[in-house]
């Protein structure tokens, strides 16, 4: 089911901004519409998606989004972030906006948002032009005020990408974690309470990131004999293999190698994203050359091609029921592929 029934997709087209379980369990896509205003599309059931307007900070038109996340002091709204034309960044939470000021060196490559689970703050982190990182937060309890800082390279290394923001419960360092590509291919993990290094395995070069998130051990058992939770990062290896990294607050990272996508009959070329599913591993989405998308979660499963081709990942998002990948399409188009944990199916949503 399309909300947006008044877009002209050949002129006109919908501005991916983020996707977030709220704490509620609804699945929610926030997009730009053609009008420049912000409208936060939630999923409660399978088949039942609801729009909800959320206009535009005064005098202000929304032209580039962030990112999204829940609210960590765990009510069901959620904080969705965009650049306006005014050259600032804007929050909104609960239909209220907020400016969080123009990032410190003025141009955004790459942005991403995310929740500190552990300390109830929220975090946008940014990719800057000049290749270092900056992130800007919030304390729960004051979502109006905004303090931007700059973090340090890793190992005073460049970083020229970002795979993904995660939050971590505040059970040994509880905080955000910023998972980034650094020269020579090795993942970054931090800086909380500082950078290490996910050194990949020899001979693998990094071609594509597919995301990050929180997620339980993929491998092996976890030092504190539980279910625990992981900075994991997924990507996608110059010879089509799909590995995800871990990093565990007691500093013993394990890289572990998913099996091969090719062996398939498919090739991965575009990673989707990730996401920790019920606490029982990672869900890792990729796209392959035909358009077909894949769920890896212990074992790859085909989730079917929809009716359009598919060119840019939005993200993932889960909840106990369903696991939704959202991609658009090459008309602007916002796909939604909802596995119920036996199949998947297609909606477009915007």
């Amino acid at each position: 089911m399309n909300l947006l029934k008044s877009v002209d997709a050949k002129s006109r087209t919908n501005i991916p901004v983020g996707v977030a379980t709220m704490n509620d369990e609804r699945i929610s896509l926030y997009v730009i519409d053609p009008e420049q205003n912000l409208l936060q599309l939630l999923l409660s059931d399978e088949n039942n998606w609801t729009g909800v307007g959320l206009g535009a900070p005064p005098g202000v038109g929304l032209i580039s989004g962030i990112g999204a996340t829940a609210d960590p002091a765990g009510t069901s709204n959620g904080y969705a972030f965009a650049l306006g034309d005014d050259g600032n960044i804007w929050a909104n939470y609960d239909g209220n906006w907020a400016s969080l000021g123009p990032m410190p060196n003025g141009i955004i490559a790459k942005a991403y948002a995310g929740a500190s689970l552990g300390e109830s703050t929220v975090n946008v982190f940014v990719f800057g032009s000049d290749g270092n990182l900056y992130c800007c937060t919030s304390y729960g309890s004051i979502p109006n005020r905004w303090n931007w800082s700059g973090i340090p390279s890793p190992f005073g290394q460049p970083v020229f990408g970002t795979i993904g923001v995660t939050g971590m419960p505040d059970v040994v360092n509880g905080g955000p974690y910023c998972l980034a590509l650094g020269q020579g291919g090795n993942i970054y993990c931090g800086p909380n309470p500082e950078w290490n290094s996910l050194d990949a395995p020899p001979g693998v070069q990094i071609t594509e990131p597919i995301g990050a998130t929180m997620a339980a051990a993929m491998t092996g058992a976890s030092p504190t004999g539980g279910i625990y939770p992981f900075a994991t990062a997924a990507i996608i290896d110059s010879t089509n293999n799909v590995w995800t990294f871990q990093f565990d607050p007691s500093s013993q990272q394990a890289p572990f190698r998913t099996p091969l996508l090719s062996g398939q009959g498919s090739t991965p070329v575009i990673g989707v994203g990730a996401a920790s599913f019920e606490g029982t591993g990672c869900a890792i989405y990729v796209l392959s050359e035909d358009n077909t998308l894949w769920m890896y979660l212990w074992t790859w499963n085909p989730l079917g091609t929809p009716s359009a081709k598919l060119v840019r990942p939005v993200g993932v998002a889960v909840n106990m029921k369903v696991a939704c990948a959202f991609i658009a399409d090459e008309n602007g188009g916002i796909w939604c592929n909802t596995w119920d944990q036996n199949s998947g199916s297609w909606a477009c949503v915007a």
